[in-house]
């Protein structure tokens, strides 16, 4: 047990803001991605679902819902964990063109 280092039985502990910034760069990529959809879309882009393991995040969603604010686009997840649902669906249209339930 090291508390100087905020270790304690081989865990480190981190401040929530220590832990955020190492999420920042994933949160701005997302974030200009969807800008730059919006900016090239043919069509007004308003909703956007969020999708895979990432996206089961609440506070992720959170961020990007307060980033995308000034835009008009609504940001969607789901609230279940289906996500290999969502990949598997993905393969099986690519295979056959058909997704089932």
């Amino acid at each position: 047990m090291d508390k100087k280092l905020g270790m304690h039985r081989g865990a480190l502990k981190l401040e929530k803001e220590d832990v955020a910034g190492f999420f920042k760069p994933s949160i701005d990529c997302i974030v200009n991605a969807v800008k730059e959809q919006c900016r090239m879309a043919k069509k007004m882009i308003s909703t956007v679902f969020l999708v895979g393991g990432f996206a089961a995040s609440d506070w992720l969603y959170n961020q990007i819902e307060v980033s995308m604010k000034s835009l008009g686009v609504k940001f969607f997840h789901l609230d279940s964990n289906i996500n290999r649902a969502i990949t598997n669906g993905g393969v099986s249209y690519f295979i056959d063109h058909s997704v089932t339930t």
